[in-house]
Formats: structure tokens, sequence, C-alpha cells
């Protein structure tokens, strides 16, 4: 429907008038909707909010009022540089840096249009001085094709410290690329670090690689005052717990100095002691320092197994009526192929793969 409605209307009033006469069930998002005319209109479940001048929405309804409306720290931001620098590429931009995710979640693609002229800007990485610029004329003159958007910054900061751990993978190496680079400022190595340090233990799973990474990455986090502390060291005795460190971890958790759901949760996993309704087990594997459990759902969250004498243990509690999970050994993802097996599911990496099952 939505696909049909953008092929058939060319301004925001032409799609609205559409969107009165048709009704699209089951909307959980906002749709954002813009003309080079400058007609603006945000659709939310429950309202549509128009504009010809300027509209900002973030990570709330913007069309709710009262006690329930969620807030976002973002939305203020880029108010007040609208405000002060008006509509702008270069303010935009500014916009873009100011609010870009610098915590445990990043923001990883940022693009900027201008629908006057069809212009583009993609930027990558928390990296505002090198766009790809390109247009929609450009793109269409292309003919129908598959574009990695990453492939279009091959001098990118983080693209680069990428390639660094993928050939070398050493401390020593990651910091020479850091101070080759004259122009890095500490705030910038702080992000290259972090994006790397995210990328490779949340969604590569490479632990080794994470484990190089993270007190690099601490030498520069006081450059952000983004980063809650509580967080870094819930990650701290991750990265530790994950290389088979778990009484190094134990200490970390046990010093939090206010500890959140996610520090009490993994001090209860380490320890064995969590009031658990459901059991994992694997079978074998008698050499290995640590094994890693991902339940599918659960993206920035993994627990370390005990050992048995057969294997080893995952002791579990969840509120779900199927856990989906898999193993991580050095790095290496496994599935049990004695218990139930699912197939096609989508994984934190964007991929699709098998988990095993378990109904509760």
């Amino acid at each position: 429907m939505l696909e049909y409605m953008l092929e058939h209307c060319q301004t925001v009033p032409e799609f609205l008038a559409l969107w009165d006469t048709y009704y699209l069930p089951g909307l959980g998002d906002q749709i954002h909707l813009a003309d080079k005319e400058g007609n603006l209109a945000v659709i939310t479940p429950d309202t549509i909010l128009r504009a010809t001048k300027q509209l900002t929405s973030t990570n709330f309804n913007v069309c709710a009022t009262g006690a329930q409306k969620q807030s976002c720290w973002r939305y203020p931001l880029a108010q007040a540089l609208l405000a002060k620098d008006g509509v702008s590429h270069a303010n935009f931009v500014q916009i873009a840096a100011a609010t870009s995710q610098r915590e445990f979640t990043t923001s990883v693609y940022t693009n900027i249009h201008n629908l006057a002229t069809g212009e583009i800007w993609f930027y990558l990485a928390e990296e505002y001085q090198t766009p790809w610029h390109t247009s929609v004329p450009a793109l269409l003159k292309q003919g129908p094709r598959h574009i990695l958007l990453a492939s279009q910054f091959p001098h990118n900061a983080s693209r680069r410290l990428a390639q660094v751990m993928q050939t070398t993978g050493s401390a020593a190496a990651v910091h020479r690329f850091l101070e080759e680079e004259d122009s890095f400022s500490a705030s910038e190595k702080e992000s290259q670090l972090r994006l790397a340090f995210l990328d490779n233990f949340y969604i590569e799973k490479d632990f080794a690689n994470a484990r190089v990474l993270f007190p690099l990455w601490e030498q520069y986090m006081y450059t952000n005052q983004r980063l809650d502390s509580t967080e870094v060291q819930f990650t701290k005795a991750e990265v530790l717990a994950v290389n088979g460190q778990n009484q190094a971890a134990i200490q970390v958790l046990a010093a939090v100095q206010k500890p959140s759901w996610k520090t009490t949760a993994l001090l209860a996993n380490l320890r064995d002691t969590e009031e658990a309704n459901a059991v994992i087990d694997l079978p074998g594997y008698a050499a290995a320092q640590a094994v890693v459990v991902e339940i599918k759902g659960d993206y920035n969250f993994l627990r370390v197994m005990q050992k048995t004498p057969t294997g080893w243990r995952l002791r579990v509690k969840s509120d779900r009526k199927e856990v989906k999970y898999c193993f991580y050994i050095k790095g290496k993802r496994v599935i049990n192929p004695a218990q139930p097996i699912v197939e096609q599911q989508e994984t934190a990496k964007g991929d699709f793969a098998s988990f095993n099952t378990l109904q509760l």
C-alpha cells in the first residue's frame, strides 16, 4: 500500500488525500513525508501532524500530548539549532553530529536530502567531513541496482580501522593507526574505537578483537559525556566473561556503584544463582575457555555457560514461550544438532541463520 501511494502521489497533500481514502491497518510506527514544494507531515497511528516551514521528529510520538508524551534528548537539540541557524545543508550536518547516538548504540548512517534539487548526502560512522554526495537523477540513470553504502566510503576512518583489525588485530597495530593520523582528535579516536568495538563484540562476535579494542577505547572514554558508567562496567565485565575470565568479571560487577538490571543479571549468571525456569545444555567442548549463549532478541546481553563434567550448562529465566538461541565458542557460531532447530532466522548481523529452540 505504501509503495502504491509513493508511486502515484507527487506531493504530500496528494498522499494525505489518498491516505484519508484508504485505511492502512497495523500501523505501529510513524511515517514521515516531505516534498519539494515544502509540504511536510508526520503520520502516527492516532493523528497527522502537518507543516510547511519545518517539522522535527525524533524518537518519540510528536503528535502525543499530556502525561503520556515521551521525551527524546535529540528533539530539543535539533529545535535549538534550527531556531539559531535556520534551514541549510551546513546546519543539518551540525544537527546530525549533535544528535548522533554516541553511546552503546551508534548512528551508523546519516543522510540529508534536498528535495528541491534531488541532491543526497550520505555520511558513515559519525564522520561528517567526507560524505558521499549524489542525487536522485544520478541514481535513476544507473537503472535498478543494489549499492553497498559502505563501499562509497573508501577513505572513512572507521572502515580503515576495520581493515587493520582484519589483517592484524593487535593493540600495537591499532595504536599505530590512530597515531599515524595526526588529524584525529581524542574525541574522534573514541568514536572510531567505540564503533569498532561494538561491531566486533555485538555484531561479528569476534571476542578476541573486542578484547583488544576495549582497553584502548577506555583510554578515550573521558571525551564522551554520554557514556553511562554503569553500562561501561557491565560491558567490561562481559568482555572478560566471554573470554573465560569469570572471576575478574565478577569483581568488576561487584564494584559497580549504581547497579542496573543488566549488571545484576550478569552477576547472577556468572555466579549461577539466577532463579531459572529453563536449562540449556551443550555436550562436549571440554577444552573451551568459555561458551557464550546468544538468545535471539537480547541484542546486547550475552550469557556465559557453566562447565559441567560432560559439557556446558546455562540456567536462564525467560518470560518468552519460546527461546531461540545459539552458542559461540572462540568466536565461532555453534548449533546443537541434538536439540530442535529453527532455520532462516534473522540475526543481529542482519543475515539469516539457524537457531536452537526451546519451548517453555
